[in-house]
């Protein structure tokens, strides 16, 4: 309990430091690592992804709104496209593979 507690404490101060320049920065470098890792991403893994970025383009995003410059509004509108497109190629991706069972499958019992 104290562990979840101290953890609490630490987000909400590192949340309280943060600016509209290291929310900018933190979004790009989130969508940069889903990038990087979304095709070995686990179902797992694209909840947690689907979490923070909820954060990120939800919550975080109200929070700086009013700060953020035409500019880096339309960086965060790319950044949500972004990850969408990600996200849709992470489910094709994984229709496919189950389309490709189905039909092993199918194979299978021909034999």
């Amino acid at each position: 309990m104290k562990n979840v507690l101290f953890m609490l404490l630490v987000m909400f101060a590192l949340s309280a430091c943060q600016s509209k320049d290291s929310y900018v920065k933190e979004f790009c470098d989130f969508v940069d690592e889903v990038e990087m890792k979304a095709a070995g991403y686990t179902d797992k893994d694209w909840k947690k992804a689907d979490r923070k970025f909820s954060d990120l383009s939800t919550d975080l995003y109200a929070k700086f709104e009013e700060e953020l410059s035409a500019e880096e509004k339309a960086e965060i509108i790319k950044l949500q496209a972004a990850y969408a497109g990600l996200k849709m190629k992470a489910g094709v991706r994984d229709a496919a593979k189950k389309a490709d069972k189905f039909l092993d499958g199918l194979k299978e019992g021909t034999k």
